[in-house]
């Protein structure tokens, strides 16, 4: 797998596209964070507001 995206990224450079998945990774990275920090907001903070 990571063989292929070595020998696809030379291709992905030389086309305009490459802008387009810079733009949907970041986005996908930015969503998978605000995943795993809404899970840990949910898990830390509401058990506590609700002992109150």
């Amino acid at each position: 797998m990571i063989e292929q995206v070595i020998e696809f990224s030379p291709m992905l450079l030389d086309t305009p596209n490459m802008a387009v998945v810079i733009s949907v990774m970041t986005v996908g990275a930015f969503a998978l964070w605000a995943m795993v920090a809404h899970d840990i907001y949910l898990g830390e903070t509401m058990p506590k507001l609700w002992e109150k």
